[in-house]
């Protein structure tokens, strides 16, 4: 997960002229769209694959169906809360209850040691093989990636309902994120688009991946927007526009 800029300008202009009925922006030009295909060269994701939903599993899902790692999560769960006795945590928990403290820095731009996953299993009477604790880490990083840069809310807690989908991809189950991602990008455009044109900004509540609909807005409208933009950079295309400064 990286740095990425979004000036409000740009998400201001893209609401000014966006139509909640036809889901399209209204241009001089005609009608622009985003496509699934736009938000699977950006994201790299998959457009087909298992539904994505977040739910919490059953216990007999989680005994008998699910990768044992999804199980592990719940437990580490678990242990935050009777631990520092709050009802939910925060990313920030989570980070630190699973890598070392000194390792916990998400800011790219800093030269810091590798992240090294705490192997510290006692208090759970059980151990794992080499790849069972390998993919564990991958469903911690999962778990947290998709509240955080997939599918984000408006405050930092962590969704116990990602836990499922976390194991199962790190099993290398495939899900189709795209369809969300999309549909989740209209919704805060029209929620955004609906208060601007009641002049009422304050009560939007909606948070969506706008990372991506500005890598959509660079992909599409290069000039004036970004600087420095690595073209050569394949896909995702994302991947281009980390790190970059706006010109506006």
């Amino acid at each position: 997960m990286k740095d990425y800029s979004r000036p409000n300008s740009v998400y201001r202009a893209l609401c000014e002229v966006w139509c909640p009925d036809t889901n399209t922006f209204i241009t001089t030009n005609g009608e622009i769209g985003i496509s699934l295909w736009d938000i699977r060269e950006i994201t790299g994701l998959s457009i087909r694959g298992d539904y994505y939903e977040e739910v919490v599993p059953s216990l007999s899902e989680l005994s008998n169906s699910l990768p044992q790692s999804c199980l592990y999560l719940f437990k580490a769960y678990s242990l935050i809360v009777d631990k520092k006795k709050i009802d939910r945590i925060r990313h920030a928990d989570w980070i630190e209850f699973w890598f070392q403290e000194d390792d916990c820095v998400l800011n790219s731009r800093k030269n810091r040691p590798k992240e090294t996953l705490c192997r510290d299993r006692s208090h759970w009477n059980s151990s794992l093989s080499v790849d069972e604790e390998e993919e564990l880490e991958i469903a911690t990083y999962l778990s947290l990636w998709l509240c955080r840069f997939i599918f984000p809310s408006r405050d930092d807690y962590l969704k116990v309902g990602t836990f499922k989908t976390a194991s199962r991809m790190a099993a290398k189950s495939t899900y189709s994120l795209v369809p969300p991602i999309l549909a989740s990008i209209y919704r805060g455009l029209t929620e955004t688009s609906n208060c601007m044109a009641s002049h009422d900004i304050g009560s939007i509540k909606y948070a969506f991946p706008g990372h991506f609909l500005y890598a959509w807005a660079a992909t599409y409208f290069l000039r004036g927007i970004y600087s420095n933009i690595d073209k050569s950079i394949g896909r995702p295309i994302i991947r281009r526009y980390a790190g970059t400064l706006n010109d506006l």
